[in-house]
This record gives structure tokens, C-alpha cells and sequence, in this order.
């Protein structure tokens, strides 16, 4: 069957037939290419020769029971359906890598590399799903911003859609409310309290907006703490100049009046020694 090319990436088949080519498949977006094939398919009312429960005509007309000579014929409608699946094989493979074609290149019909296909990615799809959920679910801000910790929810979940399985928006803000910790308890209360109506922009926006005041505060307590503790050393200074100050006096004055106590002592004994002597 002829095909030709338009400048629009299309396929069209002189039996009406158009296919517009989606991206090509890799390792890694074997759901997204599956359902654009689909799609594709369906507009073209040929998704019958993708299930495996549609049975194709015979290839042979039986020969007449009464004329023996007659001659084998080809069934048109077996033709009919080989020149479409060829046609639908043909342009799958336009749609696949170099490096997937060469796992399919042996199909001889396209419901052969579709089973091909889905035998190679279905089961690797699965195992990523189950990956994402459990990251997903294990998410935690910690210490990370909130613009981080929201780009890393939303880069699961893109994956999750691209794997087949999307979250909804009230999912979404779930798992972003979840992730937080005791300081953002006002406002994942109010959030939780309008679930209904709450969109991820406007729930972003007021955790932001959290996020922010809590760095003012903190900011504003830590300039605090440091004039304190200034003026804590200040007066802590000040005190001990004045502290040493009085030990210096202290000293001196002490050493003035044991000095004079010290003569008066001696004085008094040597005195009262010699008046006792000379009484004597």
C-alpha cells in the first residue's frame, strides 16, 4: 500500500487513513507513546487489528465441494486486513527508536509489536509506579525551602503522570501538607479546612507566604539575641572594671590599717611591757 509524507509529520494511506506521528519511544515515556498510538488508532477504526481476541479473515477461499478443479483463491478480505496492518505496523514503526525498533524489527504484524512492546515496558511501567508512590508518600520538607521541597513533589508527580498514573489536585496538596513540619500547623489546618475549594497555586502561595514570616521572625529574634548579648558583654565589663577597681581600693585600704594596727600593736605591747617591767 502506498504512503506518503506531508510536512506535517503525517501518514496518510490512499485508503483515507491518517495517522499524526506522536514522539517517538524511548525507555523512558512508554505510556505517553502508547496512548498517542492509541488515539490514533482509534480515529482510524483500526484498533481491532491491536486485540488479540479479533480473529483476521482466512487467507483462502475453500474450494467448492462439488468442483474439485477448481483453483485455491486468495480471500480479498484476508487481503484488505494485511494491507491495513501493514499499513498500521509500518507506521508504529516509524514512531519507535533505532534502539526499541531493533527489539521489534522481526514483528510481522502489528498486534506482534504491540504484544512485543507491552511484554518489555508493561511490567518496567508497574515496578516505576510503585517506586514514585512510595517517594511520594515518604516525602519530607525537613530542612529544605519550600520552593524545593514543592519542586520535588511536583517533579514525582510529573512522573507519575507520565507513568500512566496521575495524582489528583486534592491528592496533591495532601501529600504537600503532609510533608511539614509542627511551624506550619496554622496554616495546614486552614488549608486542610478548605480542601474542597483550594487550588495547589493557592495553597503554595499561602505556605510561601508562611515561610516567609517565619524567616522574618526568626531574622528579627536572632538581632535580638545579638544586641542582648552586646550589651550582656557591655554591662558584664563595666562591671568587672568597677569590681576590680574596688579590689584595687580595697587592697590599699587594707594594707594602710594593718600597717597602723600592726605599730599600734607593737607599740602597745612593747609600752605595756616596759611599764609593767619598770612597775616591777
Amino acid at each position: 500500500m502506498a504512503l506518503a509524507h506531508s510536512n506535517q509529520n503525517t501518514i496518510t494511506s490512499i485508503s483515507s487513513f491518517t495517522f499524526t506521528s506522536p514522539i517517538k519511544l524511548d525507555r523512558s515515556n512508554y505510556t505517553i507513546w502508547k496512548s498517542q498510538i492509541l488515539s490514533s488508532v482509534r480515529a482510524n477504526g483500526l484498533k481491532d487489528l491491536l486485540d488479540s481476541s479479533k480473529c483476521c479473515s482466512d487467507q483462502f477461499i475453500p474450494h467448492d465441494s462439488e468442483d474439485s478443479t477448481a483453483e485455491t483463491q486468495i480471500n480479498p478480505a484476508f487481503t484488505a486486513w494485511k494491507r491495513k496492518d501493514q499499513m498500521l505496523l509500518s507506521w508504529l514503526m516509524s514512531s519507535i527508536n533505532l534502539e526499541i525498533l531493533s527489539l521489534v524489527v522481526n514483528s510481522e504484524t502489528s498486534l506482534d509489536l504491540w504484544i512485543s512492546l507491552e511484554q518489555q515496558f508493561g511490567s518496567e511501567t508497574f515496578a516505576k509506579k510503585v517506586h514514585l508512590k512510595m517517594m511520594l508518600n515518604n516525602l519530607k520538607k525537613g530542612s529544605m525551602s519550600m520552593t524545593d521541597f514543592f519542586g520535588k513533589l511536583k517533579t514525582i508527580s510529573d512522573e507519575l503522570a507520565i507513568a500512566g498514573n496521575p495524582i489528583s489536585s486534592l491528592d496533591f496538596i495532601t501529600h504537600l501538607i503532609s510533608g511539614l513540619g509542627q511551624l506550619y500547623y496554622p496554616v495546614v489546618v486552614y488549608i486542610e479546612a478548605n480542601l474542597a475549594k483550594m487550588t495547589i497555586n493557592e495553597a503554595y502561595s499561602m505556605l510561601l507566604t508562611h515561610e516567609a514570616r517565619l524567616e522574618a521572625h526568626r531574622s528579627s529574634a536572632s538581632k535580638e539575641a545579638k544586641l542582648n548579648y552586646a550589651a550582656n558583654i557591655a554591662q558584664t565589663g563595666s562591671n568587672n572594671k568597677s569590681g576590680n577597681q574596688f579590689n584595687n581600693n580595697w587592697n590599699k585600704n587594707a594594707g594602710n590599717s594593718n600597717g597602723g594596727r600592726g605599730g599600734y600593736g607593737r607599740g602597745y605591747t612593747q609600752g605595756q611591757g616596759r611599764g609593767n617591767w619598770n612597775n616591777n
